[in-house]
Protein backbone atom coordinates (compact mmCIF):
# COMPACT_ATOMS: atom_id res chain seq x y z
CA UNK A 1 0.00 0.00 0.00
CA UNK A 2 1.88 3.08 -0.84
CA UNK A 3 0.71 6.33 1.28
CA UNK A 4 0.39 9.74 0.54
CA UNK A 5 3.55 11.58 2.12
CA UNK A 6 5.31 11.97 -1.49
CA UNK A 7 5.30 15.96 -1.13
CA UNK A 8 7.51 15.81 1.93
CA UNK A 9 9.73 13.06 0.43
CA UNK A 10 9.75 14.89 -2.80
CA UNK A 11 10.72 18.23 -1.13
CA UNK A 12 13.25 16.43 0.96
CA UNK A 13 15.23 15.23 -2.77
CA UNK A 14 14.84 18.37 -4.65
CA UNK A 15 18.35 19.53 -3.66
CA UNK A 16 19.65 16.39 -5.51
CA UNK A 17 17.93 17.33 -8.43
CA UNK A 18 19.53 20.70 -8.18
CA UNK A 19 22.73 19.75 -7.78
CA UNK A 20 22.97 19.08 -11.45
CA UNK A 21 25.83 16.78 -12.57
CA UNK A 22 26.86 14.66 -9.75
CA UNK A 23 29.06 11.81 -11.77
CA UNK A 24 28.98 8.88 -10.04
CA UNK A 25 29.02 10.53 -6.53
CA UNK A 26 26.67 9.16 -3.98
CA UNK A 27 24.83 11.67 -2.10
CA UNK A 28 23.58 11.25 1.35
CA UNK A 29 19.75 11.20 1.68
CA UNK A 30 18.21 11.43 4.98
CA UNK A 31 14.37 12.10 6.51
CA UNK A 32 11.67 11.29 8.48
CA UNK A 33 8.07 9.99 7.22
CA UNK A 34 5.35 11.92 9.26
CA UNK A 35 1.66 11.60 9.34
CA UNK A 36 -0.11 15.32 8.89
CA UNK A 37 -0.74 14.93 12.68
CA UNK A 38 3.31 14.83 13.16
CA UNK A 39 3.30 11.72 14.30
CA UNK A 40 5.70 9.32 12.70
CA UNK A 41 5.77 6.73 10.34
CA UNK A 42 6.80 3.37 12.13
CA UNK A 43 7.95 0.82 9.50
CA UNK A 44 7.76 0.58 6.07
CA UNK A 45 10.07 1.44 2.88
CA UNK A 46 11.19 4.84 1.15
CA UNK A 47 11.72 4.29 -2.32
CA UNK A 48 13.25 6.52 -4.99
CA UNK A 49 12.33 5.66 -8.30
CA UNK A 50 13.69 6.28 -12.04
CA UNK A 51 13.09 4.61 -15.20
CA UNK A 52 10.53 2.67 -13.56
CA UNK A 53 13.64 0.99 -11.06
CA UNK A 54 14.06 1.15 -7.79
CA UNK A 55 17.05 3.11 -7.92
CA UNK A 56 17.74 3.16 -4.21
CA UNK A 57 15.39 2.75 -0.67
CA UNK A 58 15.74 2.60 2.53
CA UNK A 59 13.91 0.75 6.00
CA UNK A 60 11.76 3.47 8.01
CA UNK A 61 13.02 3.11 11.64
CA UNK A 62 9.93 3.41 14.91
CA UNK A 63 10.61 7.07 14.99
CA UNK A 64 10.46 7.37 11.33
CA UNK A 65 13.75 8.34 9.77
CA UNK A 66 15.08 6.57 6.94
CA UNK A 67 18.70 6.64 5.07
CA UNK A 68 18.47 5.94 1.21
CA UNK A 69 20.99 3.28 0.17
CA UNK A 70 21.47 1.45 -3.57
CA UNK A 71 23.59 -1.76 -2.99
CA UNK A 72 24.15 -1.01 0.22
CA UNK A 73 21.74 0.64 3.00
CA UNK A 74 22.25 4.14 4.21
CA UNK A 75 24.89 4.76 1.18
CA UNK A 76 23.31 7.74 -0.25
CA UNK A 77 22.16 7.54 -3.89
CA UNK A 78 23.30 9.68 -7.20
CA UNK A 79 21.83 12.97 -7.60
CA UNK A 80 18.96 13.45 -9.89
CA UNK A 81 15.43 13.22 -10.58
CA UNK A 82 13.47 10.41 -8.55
CA UNK A 83 9.81 9.64 -8.43
CA UNK A 84 9.71 8.66 -4.26
CA UNK A 85 6.99 6.76 -2.26
CA UNK A 86 6.29 4.84 0.92
CA UNK A 87 5.99 1.05 0.72
CA UNK A 88 4.36 0.25 4.08
CA UNK A 89 2.88 -3.40 2.83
Amino acid sequence: MRHKAILPLCLLLCPLALAGCGGDRLEPVRGKVRFADGSPLTSGRVNAEKDGEVAAWGLIHPDGTFKLGTKRPDEGLRAGTYKVFIDNS
